[in-house]
């Protein structure tokens, strides 16, 4: 039984996660702004320290990084 638990708690430590962890993209939250708005609501980086939300464009092509204010 202590083998068992001790394989299962091995393999879950080293199976990749679901959450973006290791895959190198940000997440897209206040911590992990992306550069690139690829989603609607996703954080942004505006330029240097601000930052700013994914919004959809006007024309309706892709998202635009949008200031917070």
């Amino acid at each position: 039984m202590r083998r068992a638990l001790l394989i299962i708690g091995l393999v879950s430590l080293a199976a990749p996660s679901g959450c973006g962890r290791g895959s190198g993209k940000p997440t897209g939250t206040a911590a992990d702004p992306v550069t690139v708005c690829e989603r609607l609501a996703d954080v942004c980086r505006l330029d240097g320290n601000r930052l700013g939300v994914c919004a959809a464009r006007t024309s309706g092509a892709g998202f635009t990084c949008a200031s917070q204010h």
